[in-house]
C-alpha cells in the first residue's frame, strides 16, 4: 500500500510538472516548477528573516580569537559567493522579469531569480550585522 501512494505521487508530480510545461509553451503563460517553488519560499523566508532581525534583542557577547577568525573567512568565502550571484540575478530578474532562463537542473522565470537574489542579499546582510555585533561588542 505504501508502495501505491509513492508511485501515486510521483505520478502527480511529474504529471503536474507535464501540465505546466504546456500551459507555459502553448498559452505562453510563463510559469515553471521551479516559479511556484522558490518564487513564494524566497518571498517569505526573507520577510521572516526581516522580522527576526528587526523583533529579536540582540545578545551581545564577547568572542575568542579564534572564533573571530573562522567567522570573518566564513564571510570572506559568503561574501565572494552571494555578492556576484545575488546581483546577477536581482539584474537579470529586474531587467527581464518573464524571460525563460533555462539550464542543467531546471528552468525558472527572471521574477523568481530577483525574488531569490534579494532573499541571499539579506541573509548576507543579516550575516554581516551579526559579525559586526560580535565584534565590536566590550566586556560587561
Amino acid at each position: 500500500m505504501e508502495k501505491i501512494k509513492d508511485i501515486f505521487l510521483i505520478v502527480c508530480i511529474v504529471g503536474f510538472g507535464v501540465l505546466l510545461n504546456i500551459i507555459r509553451v502553448e498559452y505562453k503563460i510563463p510559469v515553471t516548477i521551479i516559479d511556484i517553488i522558490f518564487f513564494p519560499a524566497s518571498i517569505v523566508l526573507s520577510f521572516l528573516i526581516l522580522k527576526m532581525v528587526v523583533s529579536k534583542n540582540l545578545i551581545k557577547y564577547k568572542i575568542d580569537q579564534t572564533t573571530v577568525k573562522s567567522s570573518l573567512i566564513s564571510f570572506f568565502l559568503f561574501t565572494l559567493i552571494v555578492i556576484p550571484l545575488s546581483s546577477w540575478g536581482i539584474l537579470s530578474g529586474i531587467s527581464a522579469p518573464f524571460d525563460y532562463f533555462s539550464g542543467i537542473k531546471g528552468s525558472g522565470h527572471g521574477y523568481t531569480l530577483s525574488a531569490i537574489g534579494i532573499f541571499l542579499l539579506i541573509l548576507w546582510a543579516v550575516f554581516a550585522c551579526e559579525i559586526y555585533i560580535k565584534l565590536t561588542c566590550k566586556d560587561e
